[in-house]
C-alpha cells in the first residue's frame, strides 16, 4: 500500500486544482459587468447596404441591390445570388434585439484564449453607405459553452455574449442563398398558375408549351421547385447555351434561362435574366450552377 501513496497523492493534488479552476471560473463569473444593448443600433438598420461575414480565413457578402439582398464571394459583385431574404431579415432582427452582454476586460490581455485576433472565430462586418463601417469579433466559448467572448472594431474591451447567434456563424452559400434556381425573391408573383408559355430551345428544335397543354403545370410546379448549388463563376462568353428556356408570366414579365456545359464533370452553369414588369420595370442576371439531374429535370419539358 505504501508504493502507492504517490499516486493517491497525485490523484488529490489533481483533484483540488481541477476544484479551484471552478472556483476561479465562478468568481470570475461574478465579477463580470452586466449591461443590456443592442448589437446595432435599430436607428441606422435600414442604412446597412454591405455585410462582409468572416470565418478561417473565408469571407462572402451580402449586399443589397435595391430591395433585394443578394450574395457574392466578393465585393465587387461581379458574380451574385439573391440571397434568401428570410434568414438575412431574421439575422439582423437578432442584430438589433436588445440583449444582455457582460463585460469582462477593458483590454485584450496578451496572452489570452478567447480567440479574438485576426478576424476571430467569426466576423461581422457591415457598412452604412460607401465607407462608414462597423465590425463585431466574436472569439471562443467560455468553459460553460453557452456563450462567446466577443469584441468590437472600435476598442479593446472583451465582453461575453449569448450564444443564440450561432446559426448564422457560417460562410456557406447553402447556408445563405435562396436555394431556387428561379428567384421567388426577384418573381415575387411567380406560381405555376402564373406562368402563360414556356418556350424551349435547344441546338435541333424549338418547343413551345402553353397553360392550355394537359401537363403544362405540372411541369410549371416543378420547374418552380429546382435547385441550384450555389454561385457559377464559370466564364460563358465563348460557350454556346446547350438548352435555352423562356418563360412568360401572365404580368408580361419573362424569365430566360440559359444552360451551359463547364469544364467541372457532372456540373453545368446556368444563366438567368429577369426583365420585370411589375411594380415598376426591373431587370436582374446571374450565374448559378446544377447537377446533371437537375437538367435532365429542366428537360422533361420535352417528353411532354
Amino acid at each position: 500500500m505504501k508504493k502507492l501513496t504517490p499516486l493517491y497523492i497525485t490523484f488529490f493534488v489533481l483533484f483540488v486544482l481541477y476544484i479551484f479552476s471552478f472556483v476561479i471560473q465562478r468568481s470570475n463569473t461574478e465579477n463580470r459587468e452586466a449591461f443590456t444593448t443592442a448589437l446595432v443600433n435599430k436607428k441606422n438598420v435600414n442604412q446597412i447596404n454591405k455585410i462582409q461575414l468572416t470565418q478561417e480565413n473565408k469571407s462572402i457578402y451580402l449586399i443589397k441591390k435595391g430591395e433585394l439582398w443578394t450574395l457574392s464571394y466578393d465585393q465587387n459583385h461581379e458574380f451574385y445570388v439573391p440571397a434568401n431574404q428570410e434568414f438575412i431579415n431574421s439575422f439582423i432582427n437578432e442584430l438589433i434585439k436588445v440583449r444582455k452582454l457582460y463585460k469582462i476586460s477593458d483590454n485584450l490581455p496578451k496572452k489570452n484564449n478567447f480567440l479574438l485576433e485576426n478576424q476571430g472565430f467569426f466576423s461581422i462586418k457591415y457598412w452604412y453607405g460607401t465607407n462608414v463601417f462597423s465590425q463585431l469579433i466574436f472569439g471562443a466559448e467560455d468553459f460553460t459553452k453557452t456563450s462567446r467572448y466577443l469584441m468590437t472594431a472600435k476598442n479593446t474591451k472583451v465582453y461575453q455574449i449569448d450564444n443564440s447567434l450561432e446559426k448564422y456563424f457560417s460562410v456557406s452559400t447553402q447556408v445563405w442563398a435562396e436555394p431556387y434556381i428561379i428567384s421567388k425573391n426577384i418573381c415575387k408573383s411567380i406560381s405555376p398558375q402564373n406562368i402563360q408559355k414556356i418556350v424551349l430551345q435547344d441546338s435541333e428544335k424549338t418547343k413551345i408549351i402553353t397553360s392550355s397543354d394537359s401537363d403544362f403545370f405540372t411541369y410549371s410546379s416543378k420547374l418552380l421547385e429546382l435547385r441550384h448549388g450555389g454561385i457559377s463563376l464559370f466564364d460563358i462568353t465563348h460557350t454556346n447555351p446547350i438548352l435555352q428556356l423562356l418563360l412568360e408570366l401572365g404580368d408580361k414579365s419573362t424569365v430566360q434561362i440559359k444552360v451551359f456545359p463547364t469544364d467541372s464533370e457532372g456540373e453545368l452553369c446556368v444563366k438567368l435574366t429577369y426583365d420585370l414588369e411589375i411594380p415598376t420595370k426591373k431587370s436582374y442576371s446571374y450565374q448559378v450552377k446544377i447537377s446533371k439531374w437537375t437538367f435532365n429535370s429542366l428537360i422533361d419539358i420535352e417528353n411532354m
